[in-house]
């Protein structure tokens, strides 16, 4: 209701998980005390005010998601200076949102499942930690900024469509625990960068068109770290199709992965390898054209919950210890 502009003392504000439908009135911007503002999970609609840049105690957060706003975040946004977290995911927003980047004590920005179609990554985002652009249409090169997110710590980018290649620099990013890059348009070969990468523990690359989908002899050191990898583990000196890499090739090193997902299109057996993780316990394999027997060995993955293999040209039957 409008009269909720009275109550001029507020300082949080946490109205989400209900049912809440309409605009937001122009009163709630007056509560000028207001450190976190909670609105997500409702049906309210219209556009973001730019009257929110009148919260200008707004340090904490602004949870807008799960919503139906529409149309750009107003450009006021970006002189709230001391806010650390904003969530306007699952809504249908479509600015650039160039003006955020003057947003320098940010943790945390959610912008995921939107219709963004671009996205200027700021030098300013100093304190930035985490940055979800997930299920967009951002259509610009990949390494415009991306090295500059020096505190970054999960960088989700899937489902979009980033192109061109992963920079080297990536490894200067020393504090990324998780690096989403799936199902975009990148091209190149996968930089060995990424190994340097000291804390990371997911690692999801699938669904694009790296020339080289694995780390040659050092794999092995990339997958010490992550406990998810989505992306493809091939040889690379392989002529006739892309195959998944032989025990001797390192499969059998990915001791502390608990989930694993392979490109498409690729070829061969299923390395017995597999057998040999120890944690392992999603192995995804669809979609491919790999043939042959089902290994045996992989009756003892006593971990397994999940394996996928639909969509290959397997033969002969189930092992038993499955």
């Amino acid at each position: 209701p409008s009269e909720i502009g009275m109550l001029s003392n507020f300082e949080k504000l946490v109205l989400n998980d209900n049912n809440l439908n309409g605009t937001i009135p122009s009163e709630l911007w007056s509560l000028s005390r207001l450190t976190h503002l909670h609105l997500f999970t409702n049906n309210l609609s219209g556009t973001i005010s730019n009257k929110v840049g009148y919260l200008t105690n707004l340090d904490a957060t602004l949870n807008l998601s799960s919503n139906i706003f529409t149309g750009q975040v107003p450009r006021e946004l970006g002189m709230l200076n001391n806010l650390q977290r904003i969530d306007l995911s699952n809504n249908r927003l479509t600015s650039s949102l160039l003006h955020l980047g003057n947003s320098t004590a940010l943790t945390y920005l959610n912008l995921s499942h939107n219709i963004l179609t671009s996205f200027p990554l700021s030098t300013n985002w100093n304190e930035l930690e985490t940055l979800d652009l997930i299920e967009n249409r951002i259509n610009q090169d990949i390494s415009a900024g991306i090295t500059s997110l020096l505190s970054m710590k999960d960088l989700f980018l899937s489902n979009n469509l980033f192109y061109g290649s992963i920079p080297n620099e990536i490894g200067s990013l020393v504090h990324m625990e998780r690096l989403h890059l799936d199902h975009n348009y990148l091209f190149g070969t996968i930089p060995d960068d990424i190994l340097s990468l000291m804390r990371l523990r997911e690692l999801k690359l699938s669904h694009s068109r790296q020339e080289k989908q694995c780390f040659s002899d050092k794999f092995d050191y990339c997958t010490v770290h992550p406990r998810i990898y989505d992306g493809g583990v091939v040889c690379c000196n392989q002529v006739n199709g892309q195959r998944i890499c032989s025990d001797e090739a390192g499969v059998e090193r990915v001791n502390n992965n608990a989930y694993f997902c392979l490109s498409p299109a690729l070829h061969g057996p299923i390395p017995a390898g597999f057998a040999n993780t120890r944690y392992l316990q999603h192995l995804e394999l669809s979609n491919n054209f790999l043939s042959g027997n089902i290994p045996p060995e992989m009756g003892s993955m006593s971990r397994l919950k999940t394996l996928d293999v639909t969509d290959n040209t397997f033969t002969g039957s189930i092992p038993s210890a499955l």
